[in-house]
């Protein structure tokens, strides 16, 4: 199989399994939409639910360039102010923002965390509208994707980095601000043994040098 580039944010462990594997479909090509299913040889009537003009349902319609993707897109950019470009397909959209995502920041968590769910929300709402005839909202769909942001910011538990940025960005999402651990200093000093002891270096710290400094005996004088 070609490597997935996308993997340790795709299945990530503080995402549901049934959001990665939606992704995962979704980046080699297996969700269902119509151009997938003409390409079989079924013959069926195209038509998006996503626009008032009906387009043709292909997978980057769907999740990128579609009307309703397209504003659901533009709400998520910004609120985490990630750059949004109408031009950009689906998958470049998502890798912008896992190019801005980091493991070592609560927010940069959540940057690499909240495409996976943003993908699957939309496939989602695909799905209901055409079997169930339910048609959501723009507002509807974001509020129940905002839904899952803190969810996923109260298993962020350790982070390296906090800037007054992220600072900012996570008190607009309502997320809890982690602090940023601190790093501990701890002194050390060399002991001289006891008498009678016999005390030996095994850090290396006498490597290269001639004389005997890898031990040291204890003596009365």
């Amino acid at each position: 199989m070609p490597k997935f580039e996308w993997a340790k944010w795709v299945w990530h462990k503080f995402l549901p399994k049934k959001i990665s594997l939606c992704m995962w479909k979704a980046v080699f090509g297996c969700l269902s939409v119509d151009s997938q299913v003409r390409r079989l040889g079924i013959a069926l009537a195209f038509g998006c639910n996503c626009c008032l003009r009906r387009q043709v349902e292909t997978l980057e319609h769907v999740l990128g360039k579609g009307d309703f993707a397209v504003e659901v897109w533009k709400m998520a950019s910004a609120e985490f102010r990630v750059p949004f470009v109408p031009q950009q397909g689906w998958q470049q959209r998502v890798q912008v923002w896992f190019n801005r995502a980091t493991r070592q920041s609560q927010l940069g968590t959540l940057l690499g965390l909240f495409p996976s769910v943003l993908v699957w929300r939309l496939w989602n709402r695909r799905c209901m509208a055409r079997m169930e005839d339910r048609a959501e909202s723009v507002r509807e769909v974001w509020c129940s994707i905002k839904y899952w942001v803190p969810i996923l910011a109260s298993q962020i538990v350790k982070v390296q980095r906090l800037s007054i940025m992220d600072e900012y960005i996570l008190r607009i999402l309502n997320v809890p601000i982690v602090e940023k651990s601190r790093v501990q200093i701890k002194v050390l000093r060399w002991v001289k043994p006891r008498l009678g002891c016999l005390k030996l270096n095994l850090d290396g710290s006498c490597v290269g040098n001639p004389s005997l400094a890898g031990g040291w005996v204890a003596s009365e004088l």
